[in-house]
């Protein structure tokens, strides 16, 4: 959170970022570093090319199709199916963070539902598993989750909570 609002140190966390360049197990593409949009192709490419067993991909939205006809959600629908196929051929996870829609930023909203997955509700649906996180407004190190999908198992549909302090673990 400090980075988010400029008061942490940026030297302190360029040189982080630049220790995580010299991992062998950890390979990060930034589609700001490519110059262009990263496709739904170059994921696939790039799992076949190095067959992690984990893809995170965050912002999900921000991932181009390759038609240009299309609209958002269009985009957002194909390439959901598109990732699971590659999870499926490819036998990896792929994990995509999405954004809420404009009522989950409302004081003491909670996790998102299903239905207020921004652009998203493809994603949703094509998913195995749904993971909710959300802010507890008075503990700033607490997250509030929920899991209204999970395909082979037990829904939580009530909030649970997860402290997570990242200077201690």
């Amino acid at each position: 959170n400090q980075l988010h609002v400029g008061q942490e140190n940026r030297t302190k966390y360029e040189s982080w970022l630049k220790s995580l360049q010299n991992r062998s197990d950890l390979i990060i593409i930034d589609s700001s570093e490519a110059g262009t949009p990263l496709s739904y192709n170059d994921l696939w490419s790039f799992s076949a090319d190095h067959h992690p067993d984990l893809i995170l991909v965050d912002g999900l939205h921000l991932i181009q199709s390759e038609d240009k006809k299309s609209s958002g959600w269009e985009d957002i629908k194909d390439g959901s199916s598109y990732l699971k196929s590659a999870a499926i051929q490819l036998r990896m996870a792929v994990l995509g963070v999405y954004q809420g829609n404009r009522d989950t930023a409302k004081p003491d909203a909670g996790p998102a539902t299903i239905s207020q997955a921004g652009y998203g509700f493809s994603v949703m649906q094509i998913s195995d598993r749904v993971l909710s996180i959300g802010y507890d407004k008075q503990d700033m190190n607490k997250r509030v989750y929920t899991v209204p999908k999970m395909r082979n198992g037990e829904v939580l549909e009530e909030r649970r909570y997860l402290t997570f302090d990242v200077n201690n673990g």
